[in-house]
């Protein structure tokens, strides 16, 4: 019998003397007069006060150091230092407490990114009319002015400047790099590693970083002679974090990182970090040939030091004078993957056997399980890696099979179906209705994330005409593939051609089930442009359902749609009508129409769940409403010494937490965090008590897959509040100080310092 646990904590809190000392930091950052020393004992003061032994009261420390004060806070105030300041242990100071501050913690990386700007424009109103009163009063009497009111109107107008200036995080950073400041090189290379640890920490912020001058930067500091090894190490380290997110390998690659990275990686020096700028290369450019990236030559061996240092990372060994992460290093093989050119080289130095291991790994990353599978699927497409995919990895289609039932994600488990069918071992489709299944009854709709708005309204109208469709299905920034309810049991597929489809291999594996199944595909042209050269995997389709000159599929173009927000709908209204009409018009030739009865039993259906979740989601707010609230009686909760002695509503002791079972953890995030939706992934995960007090800000978001920073900062600040009312307990502190290990980042990421 599960219970429900609700957890009431104390608000968050820390010893007076740490506000004491938070408060002196605060005021002499913040007075301009103050000496060059007493700032620079401020910042060191302000790094020490940060860090901690516990991750989650460092976490909370952090937070509560950044954001501490008046505009611009004790944040701002250290990256004042770093723009304005020409005293160099006052900077060097400076940026390793920031350092400190952004490390691991997604909450400060983007308010440090953000530098406060926007709360500074407002501000700036209320300034300049205390400015222009002081102007005034200078006016009144030019001769007699006082020299402390020209002082006091001097120092105003400078902080009005700053103000309207004021510059965004990496701006303020790569600030040091400029030819018109006189920087150490110490200094720069601690720049780059506040730069690093804001864009490991923060994924969603790394637009900002792209659009400052900060890649920029590190390619100018990479390739100057005069830089230093340690230097250049933090610069491709900053590098490396921003190339794993693949939203932001397109603009690195115009911004000519290749090039720059390209004389680092045939020295091939730890010093270098050499090996950070192989994934980085890997990542950005590996799926380019030679003449679409020169800088890419043959004589950097990137697929091969790459599949190496995926091997190395699985054997928890250190590669180019590191160790690594693996999900990292997978993410950077997958990348190569997307080019075919280098799939027998991959196929050829062990990546089958690497990923058969990895794969079969007792608690694999999420991240890792679903690029796996993807390498998996690149590589079974075509007959030469297939056969050595089988010869090296005898057992893959054992483990794509269980992975295909209890994969961590939606995105792992449908690849690996993909996988199992391009292995040409495709699994049994599941039952169907046997009325529908005769009759095959449904239009899949295959899209990629670009267009996912316009495959929405196109169902939207099929709909209303009484077809029942089904999509590809989503999970949170993935588009997942739905292949044997989806593609091989529909009575027609409609493929929205666009460039993403062009590389996808996900689309791919739907086009090859279609083929398979001998389902009837239609294409809806997405774009003027994007039509299949005769080079690429679209060549190789049947023809029967290929598109363009030599495919004999219906193609149905919708260049001129466009989707609006305002009104949710493809726009402009006309032209959608004209072609909603055509694309009805072709489905009623494959599909007959639901009768009423099946829409009814559809209907119900689809209310029920959503009545079900509405119900849930009352629940959980009612629960927690009444707890918060202290109107929820006392429950003691009925189980063996298996479960949580508690009572619903009462106070959490830190014991009580670490003892908890999976579902109990469940219960936690259900009810006293209001968040239900990520129960599933804690079961896949087993996270117990123990472990949940052990996670990050990067393991919810690498390892459990929550996106939402608001979502992940909500869990943070609650393990915080129960660890916290812990050590406000005399004698616990040291007591936990002793049994908790400091975890160090030997990778090329800036660290704690």
């Amino acid at each position: 019998m599960s219970s429900t646990l609700v957890i009431i904590t104390d608000a968050e809190t820390e010893p007076p003397e740490f506000d004491l000392a938070v408060e002196e930091v605060y005021q002499t950052l913040r007075d301009v007069e103050a000496p060059a020393d007493a700032k620079r004992d401020a910042a060191l003061k302000c790094w020490q006060l940060a860090e901690h032994r516990s991750k989650h009261i460092e976490r909370r420390r952090q937070t509560r150091i950044a954001g501490y004060g008046d505009y611009p806070h004790v944040g701002g105030l250290l990256l004042d230092c770093v723009v304005y300041q020409d005293v160099e242990e006052v900077q060097w100071r400076a940026l390793r407490a920031l350092v400190q501050l952004a490390y691991d913690n997604a909450e400060v990386s983007w308010l440090l990114l953000h530098n406060w700007v926007k709360e500074a424009r407002v501000l700036v109103k209320e300034e300049d009319k205390v400015l222009a009163e002081l102007k005034e009063q200078v006016k009144k009497d030019v001769a007699n002015v006082d020299e402390k009111l020209r002082a006091q109107f001097n120092a105003q107008k400078e902080a009005v400047g700053r103000m309207k200036t004021r510059p965004m995080g990496p701006a303020a950073l790569m600030s040091v790099m400029s030819d018109a400041r006189t920087t150490s090189w110490r200094v720069k290379e601690c720049a780059f590693h506040v730069a690093n640890n804001m864009a490991n920490s923060c994924w969603e912020a790394h637009d900002i970083i792209l659009k400052d001058s900060a890649v920029k930067s590190a390619c100018t500091v990479i390739e100057s002679k005069e830089t230093p090894d340690f230097v250049i190490s933090a610069a491709v380290g900053f590098l490396c974090s921003l190339s794993y997110r693949p939203a932001s390998r397109k603009t690195m690659l115009d911004q000519l990182v290749v090039p720059a990275l390209a004389p680092i990686i045939r020295k091939d020096q730890p010093s270098l970090n050499s090996m950070s700028a192989v994934l980085v290369v890997a990542n950005i450019a590996g799926h380019l040939k030679a003449e679409q990236c020169p800088a890419m030559t043959k004589d950097l061996q990137i697929t091969i030091k790459t599949i190496s240092a995926m091997g190395a990372a699985l054997a928890r060994q250190a590669f180019g004078g590191r160790y690594g992460t693996i999900w990292k290093v997978t993410l950077a093989v997958s990348a190569l993957c997307d080019g075919e050119h280098n799939l027998s080289l991959l196929a050829s130095n062990g990546a089958g056997s690497i990923v058969e291991a990895l794969l079969q790994e007792p608690n694999v990353n999420p991240i890792a399980q679903e690029h796996a599978c993807k390498i998996v699927l690149q590589l079974s497409f075509e007959p030469g890696t297939r056969s050595q995919l089988n010869k090296d990895a005898p057992q893959l289609p054992n483990i794509l099979t269980s992975v295909m039932s209890s994969g961590m994600t939606a995105l792992s488990r449908a690849t690996a179906e993909a996988a199992l069918g391009a292995l040409q071992l495709p699994p049994a489709l599941p039952p169907t209705d046997p009325e529908a299944s005769s009759r095959n009854n449904h239009l899949m709709i295959s899209h990629q994330k670009a267009h996912l708005q316009h495959a929405q309204c196109l169902a939207a109208a099929i709909r209303k005409e009484g077809y029942k469709v089904v999509m590809s299905g989503g999970e949170g920034t993935h588009i997942v593939p739905n292949l044997s309810e989806g593609v091989a049991n529909s009575g027609l597929t409609m493929v929205l051609l666009s460039r993403e489809l062009l590389t996808s291999p996900l689309s791919r594996a739907e086009l090859l089930v279609a083929a398979a199944t001998s389902r009837p595909v239609v294409w809806l042209q997405c774009d003027d442009s994007v039509l299949p050269g005769p080079e690429g995997w679209m060549d190789t389709l049947p023809k029967n359902i290929a598109c363009g000159a030599a495919g004999a599929a219906l193609s149905i173009a919708m260049t001129h749609l466009g989707y609006d927000a305002l009104s949710d709908s493809l726009q402009p209204r006309d032209a959608a009508s004209i072609f909603f009409a055509k694309v009805v018009e072709v489905v009623s030739r494959y599909i007959v129409p639901q009768t009423q009865s099946e829409a009814e039993k559809e209907a119900a259906r689809e209310a029920a769940e959503r009545a079900l979740m509405a119900e849930r989601v009352a629940q959980t707010e009612r629960v927690t409403r009444e707890a918060r609230e202290n109107v929820v009686k006392d429950k003691v909760l009925e189980e063996s010494r298996e479960s949580t002695p508690l009572s619903v509503g009462r106070k959490v002791p830190l014991q009580v937490l670490i003892d908890m079972k999976v579902d109990q953890v469940k219960d936690w995030f259900s009810y006293n965090l209001g968040l239900p939706q990520y129960g599933d992934m804690l079961s896949r995960n087993a996270v117990d008590g123990l472990l949940l007090l052990d996670l990050t800000d990067e393991d919810l978001y690498m390892e459990l897959r929550i996106e939402d920073p608001l979502h992940r900062s909500r869990i943070l600040r609650a393990l915080n509040d129960i660890i916290g009312a812990e050590e406000s307990r005399p004698g616990t502190q040291n007591e936990r100080a002793k049994e908790e290990e400091e975890e160090e980042e030997e990778e090329g990421g800036g660290g704690r310092g």
